[in-house]
């Protein structure tokens, strides 16, 4: 069980990390928005409360803002900064009670602890953004898909503690291994021959994919979705641009027929 004090100090950070989850939703979206306390003040609005940059409560003070953003727009961005540090303090405790029943004379070890509660709240952090740009705009920013790809590699890799799951099949039902170079003796004899060397190629290829700079949506169907990825992945770099000046994300469709 973990101290009140250590709870309040997860549940700030929770409230903290959900202004930044709030943050990431508006400006990490394809179609960016200034909405929040470290927006520009609208034009229609004299100045802000000195406050308003507090989690939580500025999102209360914004409620003037309503006219610009629609009414009830901080309604969302409080629950979520609400509920991610009561959820932080509750997955501390819970992680310490799971950790401590598991052990053989009930004491913890402080490092593991950390490094798994660290982990785990990093990719709920990340999912919790891409889950609500994902209910606005059908589509996951690639700076929350390729950050999340390379922090669970990386806990994985040098976690204490930190382990992928390695599903088993008999007696036991799943073990966690840690991620590391395989041993020569277990390396199975199929992987050595063209097979496994294709299908090693596919999963570079895959990988590949699915980390350059693209659009995926199904906003538009699954067959204008299609065209919209391809398009953008091979769309030639635009050479009518001022030197200096930002290409415009915009994509577009390989064929309108």
């Amino acid at each position: 069980m973990i101290s009140s004090s250590t709870l309040i100090v997860y549940a700030a950070i929770g409230i903290i990390t959900g202004a930044v989850v709030n943050w990431a939703i508006y400006r990490l979206a394809w179609n960016k928005r200034e909405i929040g306390p470290w927006s520009p003040v609208p034009e229609s609005v004299n100045q802000r409360p000195a406050l308003a940059r507090i989690p939580i409560l500025g999102w209360l003070l914004l409620r003037s803002e309503s006219s610009v953003h629609g009414s009830g727009f901080w309604i969302r961005p409080v629950l979520i900064e609400c509920c991610m540090g009561l959820f932080f303090a509750f997955f501390a405790n819970w992680k310490a009670d799971q950790l401590a029943e598991i052990t053989i004379d009930g004491t913890i070890s402080h490092s593991i602890l950390v490094w798994q509660t660290i982990a785990h709240l990093t990719l709920v952090t990340l999912l919790v953004a891409a889950t609500f740009v994902d209910f606005d705009e059908q589509t996951i920013p690639d700076e929350i898909t390729v950050a999340g790809v390379i922090a669970g590699l990386a806990f994985a890799v040098a976690g204490p503690g930190v382990e992928l799951w390695t599903p088993q099949f008999g007696e036991a039902s799943g073990t966690a291994t840690r991620l590391g170079f395989i041993d020569e003796a277990d390396w199975p004899e199929s992987f050595g021959s063209l097979r496994g060397m294709l299908i090693a190629m596919a999963i570079i290829g895959c990988w590949g994919l699915a980390s350059m700079p693209k659009l995926c949506t199904l906003k538009y169907g699954f067959r204008r979705g299609v065209q919209y990825l391809i398009a953008s992945v091979i769309r030639p770099r635009r050479k009518s641009l001022p030197k200096g000046m930002p290409r415009r994300r915009k994509p577009f469709p390989i064929s309108t027929a």
